[in-house]
């Protein structure tokens, strides 16, 4: 399931929120200990002190019996070979700690769940003096402020959620805004462009993302438009021929002699609406870049040979010589089905554009690392108005004077354009110059 973004803003807020309330509450706590801790032994240390100095104070060896007392502590005080001299009177509990950890600096003890003690222990030339403090009192203490600060941690993540709720409902608006607007464009408008500037710099490159998406679709749109207004152009002549030739064998019916014609000019323009079917049909097949290839090495002076002989009646036909040049051992690595078909549109439209008597050259050279074949042709070259549209489909020259198209559906250099454009290599399609080959 989708997952709700504002739902995780808010749930992000309030455990950030917990854990800082929880670091913060954990080191309160403990600096709250180590300073209860410090001021009660440096407290238990000062209170021995002074018991320990009346006790001095005295003239004779103390006898047992009551000493000193204290409000603060309890203690013991014993001889070098640890034998009880005298203690207060609420000293029993001093024989439950371990007074061999014990020494000149306070330790902390925990006997149970409910005591605690802090001792420490005073050396006098009249003995030895055990010091402890109960500080039993200060567990209550360190429980009501756990408890009063677990509220709120539980208080400070419900607020916490509130506001980030609200935080993240006015940092997403900008997002809602870039929802209405893209929401609002359809496909007569794809002209129409999201103003970065009304948005947070942060979404700024979301925009410009858009706005290119935009711009692909709109070109897109435009292509694919342009695309079925020539396509329907097209197929409308050979359709309207068909019709013309049928409607009049219909209506003027016509000699047996003549069905032969009749039947030859019907086939032709069939098998001019089938050349033009298969060739967009190899252009939406192979028109994706990245598209499985079977791609192997090549002997370029073979293929050259190959492609220029499959048109070598064509060419004598037309009066055109064929010549092809590439360097012997020259390796090329490519899909072989690919390059021929390529090839053979490029040489098809230059037999057709160079005058009898005239040549063409099939070349191939390497070039930056990479192998560059090129047909070249001595006819009188394309305009320079086309050069900018060479490769669109349908584009056809008029002859001069004639003000009609040559033969040909205008597919030929657009299968070409494609062709180049499957691999992710260093292929690419170069036009040529205005004197160049057509």
């Amino acid at each position: 399931m989708a997952r709700s973004l504002l739902s995780d803003l808010r749930l992000g807020f309030s455990a950030g929120a917990l854990v800082l309330g929880l670091a913060m509450g954990a080191f309160t706590d403990l600096t709250l200990r180590h300073s209860m801790a410090t001021e009660d032994g440096l407290v238990a240390r000062s209170e021995g002190r002074v018991i320990l100095r009346q006790l001095e104070a005295r003239a004779e060896a103390p006898p047992l019996g009551p000493g000193p007392e204290s409000t603060l502590i309890d203690w013991r005080l014993l001889t070098p070979d640890g034998k009880l001299l005298m203690e207060s009177a609420g000293s029993r509990f001093l024989g439950t700690l371990d007074w061999g950890k014990v020494g000149t600096e306070p330790v902390e003890f925990r006997v149970d769940a409910n005591h605690l003690y802090s001792a420490v222990v005073l050396p006098s030339s009249i003995g030895t003096l055990r010091v402890a403090m109960d500080r039993s009192n200060e567990l209550e203490v360190l429980f009501h402020f756990r408890r009063d600060l677990v509220a709120a941690l539980l208080l400070l993540s419900v607020l916490s959620a509130v506001v980030g709720h609200v935080i993240a409902r006015r940092g997403l608006r900008p997002l809602e805004k870039i929802r209405d607007e893209t929401s609002r464009i359809e496909a007569q408008d794809l002209h129409r462009r999201l103003d970065a500037s009304r948005f947070p710099e942060e979404l700024a490159s979301l925009v410009a993302a858009l706005n290119g998406a935009l711009a692909r679709l709109e070109t897109a749109f435009s292509r694919l438009e342009a695309f079925s207004s020539d396509l329907a152009h097209e197929l409308r002549t050979p359709i309207q021929n068909l019709r013309a030739e049928l409607e009049g064998c219909i209506l003027r019916p016509r000699a047996d002699a003549d069905v032969p014609e009749v039947l030859g000019s019907l086939l032709e323009e069939l098998d001019r609406l089938d050349q033009m079917v298969e060739q967009m049909l190899f252009l939406a097949r192979n028109s994706v870049p990245g598209a499985a290839l079977d791609c192997q090495a090549l002997t370029a002076a073979a293929l050259l040979r190959e492609s220029a002989a499959f048109f070598g009646a064509a060419a004598e036909e037309a009066g055109v010589k064929i010549e092809t040049q590439a360097p012997s051992g020259l390796l090329i690595y490519a899909d072989q089905r690919l390059v021929h078909r390529a090839l053979q549109n490029l040489l098809a439209n230059a037999i057709r554009h160079t005058p009898p008597g005239g040549g063409i050259l099939v070349s191939a050279r390497t070039s930056d690392r990479a192998t560059e074949i090129s047909v070249a042709d001595t006819g009188d070259g394309m305009p320079a108005a086309l050069l900018p549209h060479l490769g669109d489909r349908f584009l056809r020259l008029e002859e001069e004077g004639r003000g009609r198209t040559t033969g040909g559906a205008g597919l030929g250099l657009a299968i070409v354009k494609g062709i180049t454009a499957l691999t992710e290599g260093p292929s690419s399609w170069k036009a040529p110059s205005a004197r160049g080959p057509p």
